[in-house]
């Protein structure tokens, strides 16, 4: 069985990890399984994941009037050029893909390019309607306000096999568009919730916070984070500092916008050089944020690894997925929004510096991370059960 994994990336650490969670989970499942990937999602050749491909004549998904014709060329050169020089290129044959994984985490809504979902659903049909099944993976849904970007998920949905909300509200927002029902629409946390990097993955060593910033906070958000974001991380790494913690600001997105942001900080709140921390290794990072006393993050998976590992977590959202998250791990008092201003984050951050509440938020997060199992692996039976078909 050879699967595209599409909405992959190497950029964003979260996206990597979503990336390695699926192939490792369904290599298990179906151990002759093959993966591949749009050369566009990791241009720079072969990765130290067993088995994942690059795709014969790619078809770039920000391309939108080319996409359609590129995924036809796509297929016809598949099948005139002789296999083995497909195979010398460490590639694939477009027509030889048995199904379609989608793990985009966010594409589809009103505040992404409507492209997105219009090249998805190009190539959802373009799988679909050769009996290849579809699944779109948990991932942050809408809003769909306006009629083109309600237009394309609902012809999405006509096409998948299996369509997943990270959180209830993504859910509803899909819904809302399906007054003939929704049978093929579920709900299941993000895959990267159970997964754990090795024991004993090293850990800075001594008591140290760690500080996420993101870029997409200040170009996606709300305008009044501009005003004050960068001011309020500066402020918070200097109390933390002061309070006796090691204070480490982690990249979780190498395009250049997080470190630019980290560096700043780390040169107005007068901190180490040895301060940023980068790693290609997502479990690395993940395994640094389960280590921690405090994380701050505007970074989702950044946040999705520290509470899944149990670590009391502060978060500045930007999107309804920061707060269905904190929701789904009983601490919504801890997400700062664009409107709070610093006496508001400094109250949170006191109060997660006390013992009694450490243990307390400690505890709520391992029984929450717990109750999501099931619903996590329903999903994966599920998905299990689609892919058969595919064998």
């Amino acid at each position: 069985m050879l699967v595209e994994i599409y909405g992959a990336g190497f950029t964003n650490k979260g996206a990597q990890l979503m990336l390695e969670t699926v192939v490792r989970r369904l290599g298990r499942q179906f151990p002759l399984a093959e993966f591949c990937v749009e050369r566009e999602s990791v241009p720079h050749g072969p990765t130290t994941l067993p088995g994942l491909q690059h795709i014969f004549v790619g078809a770039p998904r920000n391309r939108l009037r080319r996409h359609p014709v590129m995924l036809r060329v796509s297929a016809v050169a598949g099948r005139l050029v002789p296999g083995f020089i497909v195979r010398r290129r460490d590639e694939v044959a477009r027509h030889r893909i048995d199904a379609l994984v989608d793990i985009s985490g966010y594409a589809f809504g009103d505040v992404l390019p409507l492209r997105f979902a219009l090249n998805f659903r190009d190539r959802a049909h373009y799988y679909s309607k050769r009996g290849r099944p579809v699944i779109m993976l948990p991932q942050m849904l809408g809003p769909f306000g306006t009629g083109e970007h309600k237009t394309a998920m609902r012809n999405i949905y006509d096409v998948v096999d299996l369509l997943y909300a990270r959180d209830s509200v993504s859910y509803e927002h899909v819904k809302s568009l399906l007054p003939g029902g929704c049978a093929k629409l579920q709900q299941a946390p993000d895959v990267t919730l159970f997964t754990a990097p090795e024991p004993d993955t090293p850990v800075p060593r001594g008591q140290y916070a760690c500080i996420v910033p993101n870029i997409r906070i200040l170009d996606r958000g709300p305008a009044e984070w501009r005003d004050h974001y960068m001011a309020d991380l500066v402020r918070a790494a200097r109390l933390l500092r002061d309070r006796g913690l090691r204070v480490q600001l982690i990249i979780h997105e190498t395009a250049g916008g997080d470190l630019r942001l980290a560096r700043q900080i780390q040169l107005e709140a007068g901190l180490d050089d040895d301060t940023v921390l980068e790693s290609t290794s997502p479990l690395q990072l993940k395994a640094t944020l389960g280590g921690a006393h405090l994380v701050v993050t505007s970074r989702f998976h950044a946040a999705v690894g520290a509470l899944s590992s149990d670590v009391p977590t502060i978060v500045l959202g930007w999107a309804h997925k920061y707060d269905a998250l904190m929701e789904d791990f009983g601490t919504p008092d801890y997400i700062q929004d664009a409107r709070q201003e610093w006496p508001e984050f400094k109250s949170k951050l006191l109060e997660l510096l006390r013992g009694d509440v450490q243990a307390r938020i400690r505890a709520t997060l391992r029984s929450r991370k717990e109750q999501m199992r099931p619903a996590a692996e329903r999903m994966w039976k599920d998905v299990f059960a689609v892919l058969e078909i595919a064998l």
